[in-house]
């Protein structure tokens, strides 16, 4: 692989979390929507909106959620525990991070589709290991090494600017599986924006009525 943690994630300290949860709960819509807003446009400055950034955004829904179901293999019906646990998934360093190898597939490539680029699985595309690689997935492989540092990038930079907001959601998720709390939805089109609706349909786990960031 050539995911590398070698660089941590810069994220707040523990404290930091547990002070934005209780904020968060008495914080007016407008609040928390300019606190989104501005993380977005954190966000933005290392992941700029596209077709690109927005598959990387979903491979990073799909750790984050890998990596809350790890800590929260059964319901947790204490919010405050499953804030202390989401927090613990947030800061866990190296292979256990969000961002960590393990969560992504061995070999991410980049390969372009009617909407732009995306990155996918290549062992998917290439189907059964029996199958030859063509000159085709010789041409995907070459772009191995930039698609799997792309994605890394995204998703540390996707930490980094909503961590609180993940934790808070997390606090406030009421489903019988943590799965649910961070939907593709939620985080890449309404807190990274970084995706489109018709990129991420909001599904059964989308509550209309939670507060748009």
């Amino acid at each position: 692989r050539s995911l590398s943690l070698s660089s941590p994630i810069a994220m707040p300290k523990r404290s930091s979390f547990a002070v934005f949860a209780a904020l968060a709960a008495g914080l007016p819509a407008v609040g928390l929507a300019t606190a989104g807003a501005e993380a977005a446009s954190s966000l933005h400055e290392v992941a700029t909106p596209g077709s690109l950034s927005c598959s990387a955004c979903l491979w990073t829904a799909r750790a984050v959620r890998s990596a809350l179901v790890e800590k929260m293999k059964k319901r947790v019906k204490s919010a405050k525990r499953r804030r202390e646990l989401a927090e613990e998934a947030m800061l866990a360093p190296g292979e256990s991070g969000i961002c960590g190898a393990k969560r992504f597939p061995a070999s991410i490539v980049q390969v372009e589709g009617l909407k732009g680029g995306e990155y996918r699985d290549f062992d998917e595309l290439r189907g059964s290991k029996k199958n030859p690689i063509t000159s085709q997935h010789f041409k995907m492989l070459e772009t191995k090494k930039a698609s799997e540092e792309a994605v890394e990038r995204t998703c540390k930079a996707i930490v980094k600017s909503l961590g609180l907001e993940l934790v808070a959601r997390a606090e406030a998720h009421k489903g019988s599986r943590i799965y649910g709390a961070v939907t593709d939805n939620w985080l890449c089109v309404r807190a990274a924006r970084l995706c489109t609706d018709e990129d991420a349909p909001a599904g059964g786990d989308d509550d209309d009525e939670d507060e748009d960031l």
